[in-house]
């Protein structure tokens, strides 16, 4: 039995340990830094029953560890994945007009850290021809809306909601910004990555699984004149940028890419059986 979020881990592992199945494994996909107690205390007494606990990265792993107390011989790194190959078939040379296009992909939420984007955004020094676009949705979204009307650059801000063509999106980007103040793993920086999109990220685990000072710019989070200043530099050097793009393509076809993960599972499942 594999379970996966919180309603199939509580009552699978359960389920699983009264069926008499042999093993029970289960994946840790975040960091839940803002869950309650009950159901950290449901989490932390229903863990006792499985065999072995996939931790997407590093920052996640070490969360299990410390909130769950899962021994750390019990917990294996397997990180979400992305079809690199299907991706790029869906991609091709969408860009249109002469603006250039700056996307982050993410819920609109406090932990996805969009306000310091937008501050990035309204206090870079050649703004003129540029958009910003805010692909996602959620409960900050009326609150950001008002903060880029009061930053005065609605008119290039677009918030275009849920979206389910963020390829479409990725190929019209020039570049790709990922503000979080904290990650499990950044599937939306493996998405832009595999697309070949220049990368802007905070430095915080679970992003630095994924690309390292070579293959992005890399900001602390929370700080907006950072986040302006790595946006500044990436668009005024295309080619560097170009190349710390192809480093995290490569980065990720080589470890994160469907066909890696796929075997990581088999071999964990080989192992138990």
């Amino acid at each position: 039995m594999h379970t996966q979020l919180f309603p199939a881990d509580l009552w699978g592992r359960i389920a699983a340990k009264l069926a008499g199945v042999p093993r029970i494994v289960t994946t840790e996909q975040n960091v839940n830094v803002d869950q309650n107690c009950l159901r950290e205390t449901l989490k932390r007494w229903t863990y006792k029953l499985a065999d072995r606990v996939v931790a997407i990265s590093t920052a996640v792993k070490k969360y299990t560890q410390e909130s769950y107390c899962v021994p750390a011989e019990k917990i294996e790194i397997i990180p979400n994945d992305v079809d690199v190959d299907n991706l790029k078939s869906k991609i091709s040379n969408l860009k249109t007009g002469d603006k250039k296009i700056i996307l982050t992909v993410g819920r609109l939420v406090p932990q996805k850290g969009q306000k310091y984007l937008l501050e990035a955004f309204s206090i870079l020094k050649n703004r003129e021809g540029l958009e910003l676009w805010l692909a996602g949705e959620g409960n900050l979204r009326s609150e950001l809306e008002k903060q880029a009307g009061d930053l005065k650059i609605d008119n290039q801000v677009k918030f275009l909601g849920r979206r389910h063509d963020v390829p479409t999106l990725l190929a019209q980007a020039d570049l790709f910004v990922f503000p979080s103040e904290w990650e499990g793993l950044g599937v939306a920086v493996l998405e832009a990555a595999a697309a070949r999109v220049p990368i802007v990220a905070t430095a915080v685990d679970g992003i630095l699984d994924i690309v390292d000072k070579d293959s992005a710019r890399l900001v602390l989070p929370k700080d907006s004149r950072a986040l302006a200043e790595a946006m500044e530099l990436m668009l005024a050097n295309p080619d560097k940028a170009k190349e710390m793009a192809e480093r995290a393509y490569n980065q990720v076809k080589s470890n994160f890419d469907i066909k890696v993960v796929v075997g990581k599972y088999e071999n964990l499942y080989q192992r138990l059986f």
